[in-house]
């Protein structure tokens, strides 16, 4: 019997205590449900439906932004219109990345291909990782003869920010970048695409500057004039004091110390 009792408080504790700031910690987590795609006979376009209806967030926040970016054909197009995304596009493979937002401004994303003909998708699955330093970002992707590569971002649009390269090293905006690799073969088809988000920092210290305001009685005009009080008043300000990396996106002076 205590035995039980035990086992029913340490349940109660698990339920009770742990599992809700577990979900509550947890991220965002974008998902795209599978592409409903339907072809038209006799017809070079099919119409496809995205929805992202599989995307969660913890308990406690909201997803308040769906931004979808297709590509194809060396084009990405960046369109915001909610959970579902309805189009009719030329046959051709495309890339769909999507891009959610929650209440609290953390960002999540994942990618899918899709096509009016399936049997062109390829199974090849492919992911990269980077490093940022001084605003210089190295990408990382695995290098396969015969594939190229293209790198695009969210805030560079309508081009590519680098072709070919399978691990280029690039200077970008500082503020937060959804970066999607598309993979192609030697006829331009889509292999494969891979989406993360990166925030790429300033690297500059702040500038530091202040002015010596005085207050209560005491004036320039007085300086040099011997004054019956022994303490006066004055007042640091320190407004001018400034970030050359940018506005406060970028990290704008938050502390005085």
């Amino acid at each position: 019997m205590v035995q039980f009792m035990r086992i029913t408080r340490l349940i109660f504790f698990i339920t009770t205590l742990v599992l809700p700031f577990l979900t509550f910690a947890a991220d965002n987590v974008a998902c795209i449900d599978e592409p409903v795609v339907e072809t038209k006979e006799n017809s070079d376009k099919f119409d496809v439906t995205l929805t992202a209806s599989c995307t969660t967030a913890p308990t406690g926040k909201t997803i308040s932004s769906y931004k979808w970016l297709i590509y194809s054909a060396g084009r990405l197009e960046a369109i915001e219109v909610g959970k579902i995304y309805e189009r009719t596009l030329d046959n051709n493979i495309y890339v769909a990345t999507l891009v959610v937002t929650d209440n609290t401004g953390e960002k999540s994303t994942t990618s899918t291909t899709f096509s009016n003909n399936p049997d062109e998708l390829s199974l090849l699955k492919m992911t990269f990782d980077y490093e940022v330093d001084a605003g210089e970002v190295q990408f990382n992707a695995r290098e396969i003869t015969g594939l190229q590569y293209q790198w695009w971002s969210d805030n560079v649009l309508p081009d590519a920010i680098a072709t070919q390269e399978a691990q280029p090293n690039l200077s970008l905006p500082k503020t937060t970048h959804t970066i999607t690799m598309v993979v192609l073969n030697e006829a331009n088809t889509i292999k494969t695409a891979y989406s993360q988000i990166i925030e790429v920092k300033g690297e500059l210290p702040p500038i530091a500057t202040f002015q010596i305001k005085p207050l209560s009685n005491y004036s320039v005009a007085n300086e040099g004039v011997k004054q019956t009080q022994s303490t006066i008043s004055i007042e640091l300000d320190a407004s001018d004091s400034y970030d050359p990396d940018g506005g406060p996106e970028d990290g704008d002076i938050s502390h005085y110390l």
